[in-house]
């Protein structure tokens, strides 16, 4: 069954200076709360990492070379406890994304609440994400296997304030076999349409599922994929930014 790749295309002036070089701001929220074990901790960190580095994200990263990814990882329990994995780096070569990915995977860990305060990971990343008003497009990526059982409801957030252009995606950690019990596969779209409820906010904002933590490397590569945009450079002066769909099938 082929699969279809979404990615955003964006069409800009060749030599205007009124753009940033930056086309876009990635933070990284990961699940530490009590339900997630030592083992599955480790999963998320080397998952990320492994994505990362791979090829065809790779390939997404560096395909201009003049309009760059900016990275940042946290880590998030209660709705009082978000920790800076790796903070914000500028992914101007493969060397870059090498040194933030060992970073991460090398970053010490911390004592942590053991509640999922999903309104207190949103907050913190949304702030991170506002100081890089820079990039043209930014988006918060909230990871997570469980409800918000801390803070404030998560959809009661930025009630009247707005978030500017911020996109909030989601990637859920569910039951560790897509083929698996009725039950299992119920409490894992369950807890996607959670996300879909009250997590993702923003135009084209998407929730990606991992059937457990060993899935999450496979999920955060394909989540990767949509959300990093392939640039189209127009040489028509006279063209405005505007954005498009372009659609690609691999089998």
């Amino acid at each position: 069954m082929a699969k279809t790749i979404v990615a955003l295309v964006f069409v800009v002036f060749a030599s205007s200076s009124a753009y940033a070089n930056c086309r876009r701001a990635l933070a990284f929220g990961l699940d530490v709360s009590g339900s997630v074990s030592e083992q599955e901790y480790i999963l998320q960190r080397e998952g990320l990492a492994n994505a990362l580095l791979s090829p065809m994200v790779q390939q997404a990263i560096f395909a201009m070379p003049n309009a760059l990814i900016k990275l940042m990882v946290f880590e998030w329990s209660a709705a009082s406890y978000q920790s800076v994995l790796v903070d914000w780096k500028d992914m101007n070569t493969p060397s870059d994304l090498e040194a933030f990915s060992k970073s991460l995977v090398l970053a010490p860990q911390s004592k942590r609440p053991y509640s999922t305060g999903l309104s207190g990971a949103m907050k913190f990343g949304v702030s991170q994400l506002k100081n890089q008003s820079g990039c043209w497009r930014r988006t918060l990526d909230i990871s997570g296997d469980g409800i918000a059982n801390d803070g404030p409801f998560p959809s009661t957030l930025f009630r009247g304030e707005g978030i500017e252009n911020i996109v909030i995606n989601g990637l859920i950690i569910g039951a560790a076999n897509k083929n698996g019990s009725q039950g299992m596969v119920y409490e894992t779209r369950k807890l996607a349409k959670y996300y879909e409820d009250v997590v993702i906010r923003g135009t084209d904002a998407f929730v990606e599922t991992a059937f457990g933590f060993g899935d999450y490397y496979e999920a955060m590569q394909r989540k990767l994929l949509r959300e990093i945009p392939v640039i189209a450079i127009s040489s028509n002066s006279r063209d405005v930014p505007r954005l498009a769909k372009l659609e690609s099938s691999d089998q």
